[in-house]
This record gives structure tokens, sequence and C-alpha cells, in this order.
């Protein structure tokens, strides 16, 4: 059997972006905020029905940079969730602030229920940055029912979420979302990322800040770094969103047969639908002896899959506020993400399922007989 990935990038037509590539270095014009970044913009804006967004050059950056548009004290506590990958409290970390780290609820976003004593305990809390984990979309106006005063800010980590879910989303002035395009996530620009702004101020002061904070040739206001997307990843970009529908409505059909095909005992953790990008396909073992034990099986018959997220975020920082984190701890322990990109056949889907399956007897078979009854 051939290799199967755990993703796979929209990868344009080698000639369509060689004609790009071609126009773009002819042109001379490499970077610096030029047609094809704004094109792309433009069709984003139109695609994900959001007026106000802006292209950088990584999700990681957009967070960062989304952080500090905000007026923040200069040791901020910005409240998130354990359970994500290193680049959610990397990004708070680099700036100088500090991550004040929450559990997750069932849906493996962070625990509202949790979120809301600490907003009502803590008030050094001075944002919060929920993930919206496997690209499962927070509910905002619940959100919002939490924070003590409307000012706090809400920075949404939506590096998962590109897709349909946007265009019925609306944000207001001092929240900001940051989506992703990097490779792994299906809908790329090789490199990059999206900040979607709740208003065209916020807007207009991100575009400035991705450049240093220029306001024109000669003149910088206020704060900035090198967040600039080239022309090269633009150009790619736009050629990768004409094939993205297609590729999320092949997701979910893929989505649908392994939800179809997967043994009772595992248990999918995402809803899959047309408003969802089921970019992730997250599924949770009973126990991490099964989990693990399915994982090498799938890898020694090259299929690729992945424990997202471990390790939780926390143990790396140790910065916990003397909070506890059960259900992440047991998400982390039990969950693996299949294989379910575009680009992967119904026979291998199959196949995936089927091992899986093989595992799962096998571990009823090793139980003893008390055990079975």
């Amino acid at each position: 059997m051939k290799k199967v990935l755990t993703a796979r990038p929209i990868i344009p037509e080698l000639a369509n972006y060689q004609l790009c590539v071609k126009d773009i270095l002819e042109s001379g014009f490499l970077t610096n905020e030029g047609p094809y970044l704004k094109a792309f913009e433009e069709e984003l804006s139109e695609y994900l029905g959001q007026e106000n967004l802006l292209l950088v050059s990584s999700a990681t950056t957009g967070l960062m940079l989304a952080l500090k548009s905000f007026d923040l004290p200069a040791a901020a506590t910005i409240a998130t969730s354990t359970y994500s990958f290193p680049a959610t409290s990397q990004a708070i970390k680099f700036i100088g602030f500090t991550p004040l780290f929450f559990d997750v609820q069932e849906d493996c976003n962070i625990s509202l229920t949790d979120l809301a004593n600490g907003l009502n305990t803590d008030p050094s809390i001075d944002a919060i940055m929920p993930v919206e984990c496997y690209g499962n979309p927070l509910d905002l106006l619940e959100i919002r029912k939490l924070l003590p005063t409307s000012e706090i800010p809400i920075i949404l980590d939506s590096a998962h979420t590109f897709g349909p879910s946007w265009r019925n989303r609306s944000l207001k002035e001092n929240e900001i979302a940051v989506l992703s395009l990097h490779a792994t996530k299906g809908m790329n620009s090789i490199e990059g990322g999206v900040i979607i702004c709740g208003s065209k101020e916020k807007k207009d002061a991100l575009v400035k800040a991705r450049n240093f904070g220029y306001t024109d040739t000669y003149e910088v206001e206020g704060f900035g770094i090198n967040a600039k997307m080239s022309e090269l990843h633009a150009s790619f970009g736009l050629l990768a969103l004409k094939a993205c529908d297609d590729a999320i409505k092949t997701r979910y059909r893929n989505a649908k047969l392994l939800r179809a095909t997967l043994d009772n005992d595992v248990k999918i953790l995402l809803n899959t639908n047309e408003l969802t990008n089921n970019l992730y396909f997250p599924v949770k073992f009973t126990s991490q002896r099964l989990r693990d034990q399915v994982h090498r099986c799938l890898t020694a018959r090259g299929i690729f899959s992945r424990c997202y997220f471990n390790p939780l975020l926390h143990t790396i920082y140790r910065e916990t506020n003397h909070l506890e984190f059960p259900k992440a701890a047991n998400l982390a322990s039990t969950v693996l993400c299949l294989p379910i990109h575009h680009d992967i056949d119904e026979t291998d889907l199959m196949t995936v399922a089927n091992l899986i399956n093989g595992e799962i007897i096998k571990a009823r078979e090793e139980l003893s007989p008390f055990q079975k009854r």
C-alpha cells in the first residue's frame, strides 16, 4: 500500500503556478503588498463573507499581531486552552504575555464552565484567546456572555476553521480571529495566515502593523513587524482557493464513510456536516493502550496519523494556577487524528477503517472472561 499522509495540501496545477511565477519575476514586484496579495485578499473576503480581513506571513505572527493590537498591560494574562498546538501559547509567550490555561469540554474547545469561573474569580485576566479546536466553531454569543466587561478582547485561534462556517459569523470591535494557511491545513498559501477583524479601523491598523507600522513610504505610526505575505505565496493561495470547495466536499464524503464504517467503540469527536471543513477527523479510543496500538498498526502499513494534541500546553510552561485538566489529559492520551484529506481514495479509507476495527477486535479478544462479562 502506498503511503497515506495525515494531511495533504491543495496544490495548484504546475503550469498555472508557473504563469504566476513568470509574471511576478518579470514584474520585479516580489512582495510589499503587491497585486497578487491584494487580489487574494479580495477573493478571500468574498469567499469567507468577511469584509475586514488581511493576509499575513503565518497564523502565528497573526496571533502575535492580534494580541499586540489591543491596549493590554505589558505583562498581560491571556486565558486560553491547554489542548492545542504549541503555537497558541508560544504566540502569547513570545510577546511577553502570560498564558493562563483552562481545561476543555466534550467538543474539545475551552471549557465554558471553567472559563466563566476563572473570569469571575481572577481579575488578572486581560484577554481571552480560545482555540476553535479541529475546526469546531465556538459559540461567540455564549463566550460574550461570560465576560465581566465587554472591554475584554477576544482573540480567536481559528487556525483550523477555514471554510464555509465563516460565512455566517460576525465579529465585534474588540474581537479578532486568526486562520491558518499553512500547508498542513489543506487550503494553503504554502505559509500564511488570515486575520479577520471586527472593524475596518482594526483592519487598517493591522495592515500598517504587518509592514513595520508604515503609514506611507517615509512615516511610521505605532507598532509593527515584517509580517507581509510575498507575491509568490499569495499567487499560490489564489490558485489553491479555486479548488477549496471541491476539497471540502471530498473531505465531507470521506468523513461520512469513516463514520459509517468504524467500530462503535471508536468515538467520533466532531459532527460531520456541510458547514464544517472536516479538516481533521479526530477519534477517541477507550484507552491510551488501544490508541497507541492502532497508531503503531497504521504506521506499519504506511498510514500516517497524529496524536493531536500532545503534550498539553500547561505541561510545557508549568503555569497552571493550580487548575486541573482531567478532560484535556484524557483526550491527549486517547485521541488519534486520521487521514481524511481530498487526495485519499475510498479504498485507502476502507483500509484505514478495517485496520482500526481489526485492532479493536484483537483488544476485545485479549480481555479475560471476567472482563468480557
